[in-house]
């Protein structure tokens, strides 16, 4: 009983942590004169609010002035790391990169052979 009333506590708290209210001040401060960005992401979650480095070309490749083939682009992508080093976000909850996860690319290698795979849930840790 006491475990399942801690349950419907933590399930209450995480839907609270959704609510409208908590992205309705985001969108009037991010539509106010006194925001000063654009072309930025931002996330509300809960008493928690974000601001993410998207939109940002982090690395550049020229073709010198060629149209780019599927080949030639696999080739200049060959040597970026396929992983994002930064911090994803889900309720209540902030998780250190890399994502997606080795483990991701593990389960789609599997996949890829024609193997079973299986993927575990990310475990728990605020930051």
């Amino acid at each position: 009983m006491k475990r399942a009333k801690s349950q419907n506590i933590q399930s209450k708290t995480k839907s609270r942590r959704l609510m409208t209210s908590h992205a309705s001040a985001m969108v009037l401060y991010l539509s106010s004169e006194d925001c000063a960005f654009t072309g930025r992401v931002f996330a509300v979650d809960g008493d928690d609010a974000y601001m993410f480095n998207g939109y940002s070309a982090d690395h550049h490749l020229n073709n010198r002035g060629e149209p780019w083939t599927q080949q030639a682009l696999a080739s200049a992508f060959a040597s970026f790391d396929r992983q994002d080093r930064g911090y994803a976000i889900a309720s209540g909850q902030r998780y250190r990169g890399p994502f997606p996860t080795d483990e991701t690319f593990e389960v789609l290698d599997k996949v890829a052979r024609g193997e079973e795979a299986r993927i575990e849930p990310m475990p728990v840790a605020r930051s």
